[in-house]
């Protein structure tokens, strides 16, 4: 860059080259009276534009149009000259980072920039590149070269992506809170809740966990077999019932039995039980419906069955009953021809007879009288007769025949009495 003289001379004046003013030479060690304030180390400013990724700098405080600066040229520069690079307003201008060729620059942070529009970019130029100088002053973070801010919020750290520092929440960061902490499993002895879910597992791994029982309330098929069982753990095992059709041997005692199935099989010779009542179609809902067809039924040749039949609303009996000595007692007077009679419907319905006499042709030879109806009936002889107030099948004689082969009665039929032999 062609200086522009500044301060103190360095030699005298020639005056026969530069004949500005002969009568007032200027000599060695005297100062300019007004120095040009270009060149540089004037305090101008140069607005230049870049072309091919490069531009040619005139003065020291350089603004430079929207680009990538690659190189910086180097006619009118010297060594050890300073530049103060700016961005136009509103203009992106990228300087590229490069290690020592003709014109190129060395960055700072090893990485190319953004130029500042506030803060200035300071390249010295050592040989014939140039490199940052770390002079200037920073007031953001974000016109640090290898510092990329957008967005800040608070909260949030500088963390490296591999070319740059930038502002990342601790979510973004991958870094816990103390309330994400609180929700992280322990890497020692962890414990989970919810499911959990094990990304990218290989379908072998997979497998072979869909095989493996839970360590909580483990459910086994086939034979568990425990490798270096102790003796006395095997003992005790063999003396545990299987849990899944299960047999005991001697007494069984169960606080609560439960038993959930369709059929409960009992094989047993005698069935005690101490309750007194004994319930069956114990659903939800019982009615008639629910228990038609229960009862109880004993195997034989053929079953032997006592069913309750909704459509009778009776107890139904396959086989008959004998009662032997026994009464049956509390019947209700029959409805139907085959209904169970008591004798005192029978008395009542039938006509009960009364014995009046009884006798035989050896020891009756007289005519007896029935002093009940006042009438006299001649011994061996048919009754033709009656007396009047004697009703229908009310009274009756038993006649025992003299050989004792026969039995006959003599009884009140369609309004006359008639000697019956009924054995």
């Amino acid at each position: 860059m062609a200086r522009i003289a500044w301060g103190r001379n360095k030699t005298q004046l020639d005056l026969s080259t530069y004949p500005d003013n002969p009568s007032v030479p200027i000599g060695s060690s005297e100062w300019n009276q007004d120095p040009e304030d270009g060149g540089i180390l004037g305090f101008t400013k140069q607005s230049a534009t870049i072309a091919s990724n490069t531009f040619a700098p005139t003065k020291s405080i350089i603004e430079i149009s929207a680009g990538t600066v690659n190189t910086i040229g180097q006619t009118d520069t010297n060594e050890f000259d300073l530049l103060y690079l700016f961005a136009s307003s509103g203009a992106t201008v990228t300087l590229a980072h490069n290690n020592g060729g003709t014109g190129q620059v060395t960055l700072l942070a090893g990485v190319s920039k953004t130029i500042s529009e506030t803060s200035p970019t300071i390249v010295i130029r050592k040989g014939t590149s140039w490199v940052e100088y770390g002079g200037g002053i920073t007031n953001a973070l974000n016109d640090v070269g290898d510092v990329t801010v957008t967005s800040v919020a608070s909260d949030e750290i500088l963390q490296w992506n591999g070319s740059a520092w930038i502002n990342q929440t601790f979510t973004e960061a991958d870094i816990a809170t103390a309330t994400n902490l609180a929700l992280k499993a322990n890497l020692a002895s962890p414990t989970f809740t919810g499911t959990v879910v094990l990304p990218n597992v290989p379908a072998i791994v997979t497998t072979q966990l869909d095989l493996k029982a839970t360590l909580a309330s483990p459910t086994f098929t086939g034979t568990v077999v425990l490798p270096n069982v102790p003796a006395i753990v095997t003992t005790q095992l063999d003396l545990k019932a299987t849990l899944a059709s299960p047999t005991f041997t001697g007494t069984a005692v169960f606080d609560d039995l439960t038993v959930n199935g369709t059929n409960t099989i009992i094989n047993s010779t005698t069935l005690t039980v101490d309750d007194k009542n004994i319930e069956m179609g114990s659903v939800a809902t019982p009615s008639d419906v629910t228990a038609d067809g229960g009862g109880i039924t004993l195997k034989g040749t053929s079953d032997k069955t006592m069913l309750w039949v909704d459509s009778t609303d009776s107890w139904t009996f396959n086989q008959q009953l004998d009662i032997g000595t026994n009464k049956i007692i509390n019947v209700v007077d029959p409805t139907t021809a085959q209904g169970v009679a008591t004798k005192a419907y029978v008395d009542a319905n039938a006509g009960g007879a009364t014995l009046l006499h009884e006798y035989n042709n050896s020891t009756q030879t007289t005519v007896f009288t029935v002093s009940t109806n006042a009438v006299s009936y001649d011994v061996g002889t048919t009754v033709a007769s009656q007396a009047s107030g004697v009703g229908q099948r009310e009274v009756y004689i038993r006649k025992i025949d003299t050989n004792n082969e026969g039995v006959f009665t003599i009884i009140h039929k369609n309004g006359a009495l008639v000697e019956v032999q009924i054995a």
